[in-house]
C-alpha cells in the first residue's frame, strides 16, 4: 500500500522537476536578449546622460560592464534568472549610490571611490543612515537566496562546459578595466566627453560607467613630478617674506574645525545674524576671512587634509581622498613641524579612530594622540552624533593638562555630519525652528531646518572656546574655520545663493585669534594657506613649503589664474619633496607612543608601546634602559611590549629612561626618554584623585550654556580616579551623574539654574560618605 501511495507522489515531483528544468532551459534560452533589454532600459532610464536623447553607441557603451557582469555571473553559476535579478539590482545599487554622491557632495561616483569601498563596509551603519533602506538590504538577501534554491542550472549544466564563455567573459572585463585592446579606442572618442577637471559635466554627458572607465585609466596614485625650471620660473615671482618676528615663548595653538559650518548670509532672503552671531562679531574684532575649500557636502578629509599639510590638492587632481591616496608615505605637515619645536601635539574627534584611516594616517602626519569617540564615553549625543559643545570643553580639558609643553590640538567636530531626516528629528526630540521658505516641500525644508538648529549650536560651541582661550594665561593662538557646505543640494537650488553661483563654489568663513596679540583685518585664503598662516601669526619658523605659501599671500598683482598656478607648484614640490627625502633617508622617525606611560604600582600588567616610523628594516625592536623589548611589526612602526617590572625600575630611577632603536648591523638610534608616572595612590584605594578642571564653571538662568537634549545643562569633572559610587552633589542634592574614564558627567535640572545665584559643586562616594568639593557654579542674570 506505501508503495501504491507512493507512486503519485513520485510522478508529481517528477512533473514538477520537469516543469522546473523546462522553465529553466526557457530562461537559459531567453537569457541573453532578456539582458541586453534590461540592462539597456535601465541605463537609459538612470543616466543623465539620456535625458533627452539615447545614442546606441553611447548606450552600449555604458551598459557594456554590466553585460559583461552578468554574462559572467550566468557562466558561473549557471542560473540565468539569479544572473539577471542579481545584475539589475547590481547596476540599480550602482546608480543609487551615484545619485545619492550627486544630491551630497554633487559629484558622480569616481574611481578613487573604490578606495573607500572597506570604509563603507566597516561603517556601513553610518553610511546607511543616508538611504533609510536598510529594510531592502533584507529584502534583496531573501530574494536572492530563494531565486538561488528554486532554480536549477540550465543548460549547458555542468560547469566545465561553461568555463570557456567565463575565460572569453573575465577577458573582457580585466582588458575594460586596465584599458586594453579592443577597448581604448571606444571609450576615449566621441560621444565620450573626457575631461577630468569637470568629473559632474563630463559624466553627465558621457554618462557614470563610460567617463567612469575613461577616468580610470588616466587615475594615478601619485602626482606628476613638479617642473624644475618652471618652479623656479614661479617662485622668482614672489615677494621676499623678509624677516617674521619668531617668539622664544611658544603660543598653545588650538584649530577647531567645524562639521559642514558656512554662512547661511549667502543665501537669498537669509541673515547671517540670526544663526552664526558669535562667529561674525569674532570676525569684526580678529582676523577673518571667507576660505576656499576642495570640497562640497561631504569628504571632510579633503580640506583636513590641506589645513595639515599646506598641499592643495589640485596639484593631485585626479586624487579623491587624500587619506588614500597620497599617505602612504610620510609628508610635511603642521604637527611635524610643531613637534619638532617642542609641541605636544594632539587630534580630536569625536568618532571611531579608523573611520578614513585616521588611526594610521594621524601619528604618520605627526599627531602624538588621537582621541576618538571613546573619550567620548557617557557623553549624551544630540541627534546622531556627539554634541559640539562637549568637544570643545574636552579641547579645553587637553589644553590645561598638566605639563610644560606647548600645545597643539586640532579638534574635528561630527554634531552637523549630515544626514539631516526624520530619523534625526526623532532623535532630537523636538521640531527646530522653522526658516525654510514657505513654498519649500518639507522633504527639502526639514534637513535644512534641522542643519540650522545644529549650526547655531556650533556657532555657540565657538563662543565658548574662544571665551575660554582669551581668559587663558598662556599664550593661545586659535583658528576655527567650515570644512565644507553642507549637502543640501535640493533646498539651495530652491533657494539661491545671492552670488548666483553654484553651492560647490560657495567659501567658508574662518576666524583666528590671539589672546595676547591683536590679529585683525580680513584675508580670503585657500584651506592649504591656512598652515603658513597659522604658523607665522604664532610667530613660529616657517619652513620648506608653508614659506613658499606665506611669500604667495603677500605678492601683490597676481591675478587669481598666477596664484592657482603657484600653488600647484608649491604643492607639487611638497609631494615630490617627500619622495625624494624618503627615498635618500630611507629611516625616519616620528615618535613613540603612549607619552606619559601611567603605571599602576598595583597592577602587573604589561604596557604595549608603539614606534610610528617609515622605512624600518627587517629585524629592527626597541630597547628600554638597555634592556632589550620583545618587538613585532606593527603598521608603519613597531610594537614592543615593556614589562611591569621594568618600568618599575624606570620609575624609580634605576634604569635610565632612554627608549632606543635596534638596528641590524647598525648603531642603536636613540629615540627619547620615555616618562614614566606612577598613578595617583588612592586610585588603588578607591578614593578621589585631585581634580584637573570642571566646567562650565558659569551657566545663565534659564539658558544652559552645555545644554543637553533635555533642556539639562551639562556639567563634566575631570580627575584621574575616583570611586565607582560617585555621584555628584549641587548645593547638597544628588543630580543625575555618568562615570567614565577618567571623567564625571552631570545633568543639571532646569529648575537649579532657573535664578541667578551661586550653587556649591561637590561630589561624594555614597558607599564612604566621602565628599570632594569641587568649587562654585556661577548662574548669572541671563
Amino acid at each position: 500500500m506505501k508503495g501504491r501511495r507512493a507512486e503519485p507522489l513520485a510522478r508529481i515531483d517528477q512533473s514538477i522537476g520537469s516543469h522546473r528544468g523546462l522553465a529553466c532551459r526557457l530562461a537559459t534560452l531567453a537569457f541573453v536578449p532578456l539582458l541586453v533589454l534590461l540592462v539597456g532600459l535601465s541605463v537609459v532610464l538612470r543616466d543623465h546622460a539620456f535625458a533627452e536623447s539615447v545614442d546606441a553607441k553611447l548606450l552600449l557603451l555604458n551598459a557594456m560592464p554590466f553585460l559583461l557582469l552578468g554574462l559572467m555571473l550566468w557562466s558561473i553559476s549557471g542560473r540565468a534568472l539569479f544572473a539577471l535579478v542579481l545584475s539589475l539590482l547590481l547596476l540599480h545599487g550602482v546608480y543609487s549610490i551615484h545619485d545619492l554622491k550627486l544630491l551630497q557632495i554633487a559629484e558622480p561616483l569616481l574611481p578613487g571611490d573604490l578606495l573607500m569601498v572597506p570604509q563603507v563596509l566597516g561603517n556601513l551603519g553610518f553610511f546607511l543612515r543616508y538611504t533609510q533602506q536598510s529594510a531592502w538590504l533584507l529584502f534583496v538577501a531573501i530574494l536572492l537566496a530563494g531565486l538561488w534554491w528554486i532554480e536549477r542550472p540550465g543548460w549547458p549544466r555542468r560547469i566545465l562546459a561553461r568555463l570557456p564563455l567565463s575565460i572569453v567573459c573575465g577577458a573582457f572585463a580585466v582588458c575594460l578595466a586596465q584599458g586594453f585592446w579592443p577597448w581604448p579606442s571606444l571609450y576615449t572618442e566621441p560621444p565620450i566627453v573626457f575631461q577630468p577637471w569637470d568629473p559632474r559635466g563630463s559624466a553627465a554627458q558621457s554618462g557614470m560607467p563610460a567617463y567612469f572607465i575613461s577616468l580610470s585609466w588616466s587615475s594615478q596614485l601619485r602626482s606628476e613630478a613638479p617642473d624644475a625650471a618652471g618652479l623656479a620660473t614661479l617662485n622668482a615671482r614672489l615677494a621676499e617674506l623678509g624677516s617674521t618676528a619668531v617668539t622664544d615663548e611658544k603660543p598653545d595653538i588650538v584649530v577647531f574645525q567645524s562639521e559642514s559650518f558656512f554662512d547661511p548670509g549667502l543665501l537669498n532672503g537669509m541673515q547671517s545674524e540670526t544663526y552664526i552671531p558669535s562667529i561674525l562679531a569674532l570676525g569684526k574684532q580678529h582676523l577673518s576671512g571667507n576660505l576656499v575649500v576642495p570640497a562640497y557636502g561631504g569628504q571632510t578629509t579633503r580640506t583636513e587634509f590641506e589645513m595639515l599639510t599646506g598641499i592643495t590638492l589640485k596639484a593631485a587632481p585626479t586624487i579623491q581622498y587624500p587619506y588614500q591616496g597620497l599617505m602612504h608615505r610620510a609628508l610635511q605637515s603642521l604637527p611635524l613641524q610643531l613637534r619638532e619645536q617642542g609641541y605636544q601635539t594632539i587630534g580630536i574627534h569625536p568618532y571611531p579612530a579608523s573611520f578614513y584611516r585616521r588611526d594610521t594616517i594621524f601619528p604618520r602626519l605627526g599627531f602624538d594622540q588621537l582621541l576618538d569617540i571613546t573619550a567620548f564615553a557617557g557623553v549624551p549625543r544630540h541627534g546622531f552624533f556627539v554634541p559640539d559643545m562637549a568637544l570643545v570643553e574636552r579641547m579645553l580639558l587637553e589644553l590645561d593638562a598638566p605639563g610644560e609643553a606647548p600645545r597643539f590640538i586640532y579638534a574635528i567636530s561630527m554634531e552637523n555630519h549630515g544626514p539631516w531626516n526624520e530619523d534625526r528629528l526623532t532623535l532630537i526630540g523636538a521640531e527646530p525652528e522653522s526658516a525654510a521658505p514657505s513654498e519649500m516641500d518639507r522633504q527639502f525644508a526639514l534637513p535644512f531646518d534641522l542643519y540650522l538648529h545644529h549650526l547655531r549650536r556650533g556657532d555657540a560651541a565657538l563662543a565658548r572656546l574662544a571665551e575660554a582661550v582669551v581668559q587663558r594665561q598662556r599664550p593661545t593662538l586659535m583658528l576655527f574655520f567650515g570644512d565644507h557646505l553642507p549637502g543640501l543640494h535640493d533646498a539651495f537650488e530652491q533657494i539661491g545663493f545671492r552670488n548666483q553661483q553654484p553651492a560647490y563654489k560657495q567659501t567658508v568663513p574662518y576666524v583666528l585669534l590671539h589672546n595676547r596679540r591683536a590679529l585683525s583685518g580680513s584675508i580670503d585664503l585657500h584651506s592649504s594657506e591656512l598652515p603658513a598662516l597659522l604658523l607665522e601669526s604664532a610667530e613660529l619658523p616657517l619652513q620648506n613649503h608653508f614659506r613658499q605659501l606665506a611669500r604667495l599671500r603677500k605678492t601683490p598683482n597676481l591675478m587669481p589664474l598666477e596664484a592657482e598656478q603657484l600653488r600647484e607648484a608649491i604643492g607639487r614640490q611638497a609631494l615630490s619633496f617627500s619622495d625624494a627625502q624618503l627615498a635618500t633617508e630611507e629611516l625616519r622617525i616620528f615618535g613613540i607612543s603612549p607619552q606619559p606611560v601611567t603605571l599602576r604600582l598595583d597592577d602587573s600588567a604589561s604596557v604595549m608601546l608603539r614606534l610610528h616610523a617609515t622605512g624600518l628594516p627587517e629585524g629592527a625592536s626597541l630597547s628600554l634602559g638597555g634592556e632589550s623589548l620583545e618587538s613585532r611589526p606593527f603598521g608603519d612602526g613597531l610594537m614592543a611590549t615593556a614589562p611591569h617590572e621594568l618600568l618599575s625600575r624606570v620609575h624609580a630611577g634605576e634604569l635610565d629612561a632612554q627608549v632606543s632603536l635596534l638596528l641590524p648591523e647598525a648603531e642603536p638610534r636613540q629615540i627619547g626618554k620615555l616618562d614614566v608616572r606612577a598613578a595617583d595612590p588612592r586610585s588603588t584605594a578607591g578614593g578621589f584623585c585631585e581634580v584637573e578642571g570642571w566646567g562650565p564653571q558659569f551657566t545663565r538662568a534659564g539658558h544652559p550654556v552645555n545644554a543637553q537634549p533635555d533642556g539639562t545643562e551639562g556639567l563634566w569633572i575631570k580627575l584621574g580616579c575616583f570611586p565607582s559610587s560617585t555621584q555628584v552633589l549641587i548645593d547638597g542634592s544628588a543630580v543625575e551623574t555618568i562615570l567614565a574614564a577618567n571623567l564625571i558627567a552631570a545633568k543639571l535640572p532646569s529648575d537649579l539654574i532657573a535664578e541667578p545665584g551661586s550653587l556649591t559643586v561637590e561630589m561624594e562616594d555614597r558607599q564612604s560618605g566621602e565628599r570632594i568639593l569641587v568649587g562654585s557654579l556661577q548662574v548669572l542674570d541671563n
